[in-house]
């Protein structure tokens, strides 16, 4: 499901370098899929500026960058938890 994702951003979006995820679990199995933590994602300042995110739940910001890009400077985020 994660490579489908990654390929639907490549797809959608010519040029997407860089993708960014929220999680408050599984963040050994992102980072074993090439994804590296940045830290707390309220305090990040990495988020759009109009994306609310609930400093509660703590969420871990994790970032990827694609391979096999044209050298545009696009950004895509993909906003996801998992809550129990």
């Amino acid at each position: 499901l994660l490579e489908s994702l990654e390929q639907a951003a490549r797809d959608r979006i010519p040029g997407i370098r860089t993708i960014f995820l929220l999680t408050t679990r599984t963040m050994d199995w992102f980072t074993e899929r090439g994804y590296n933590a940045v830290g707390i994602a309220h305090t990040s300042g990495r988020l759009p500026i109009d994306r609310k995110i609930d400093p509660s739940r703590n969420s871990k910001m994790y970032i990827k960058e694609l391979e096999d890009v044209k050298p545009l400077s696009t950004d895509l985020s993909i906003f996801g938890s998992i809550s129990s």
